[in-house]
């Protein structure tokens, strides 16, 4: 979410893209038609080696939904953008850090 939400506010400013639906939201809306529902949160890291220029390219295309793929080196172009790609280089290799819920919901 922190990256999308980056590439909505220095990359697709003139783009009508919607930001992603929130866990949060899924819940609200559950709760306002009476389903119950329980969230289990996985907390991990997604780590992408270095040597693995292709993948990361994926990762972030695939994550900001662009209809046309950018390569590394065009992602980098945009300052905020190469910061927030900078400052996910750990030893290991490009590390994201990922809440993902579990959403079970069902009838009252």
């Amino acid at each position: 979410m922190q990256f999308y939400d980056l590439y909505l506010s220095e990359i697709a400013k003139d783009d009508s893209l919607d930001s992603y639906l929130t866990a949060e939201e899924i819940v609200a809306a559950l709760d306002s038609i009476g389903a119950t529902s329980q969230v289990t949160s996985c907390k991990f890291d997604h780590v992408i080696g270095y040597d693995d220029v292709k993948t990361m390219e994926t990762y972030l295309n695939q994550n900001s939904l662009r209809p046309d793929p950018q390569l590394l080196p065009q992602w980098k172009e945009n300052s905020a953008m190469k910061n927030f790609i900078e400052e996910c280089s750990l030893e290991a290799g490009w590390t994201f850090r990922q809440d993902v819920w579990l959403i079970s919901f069902g009838r009252n």
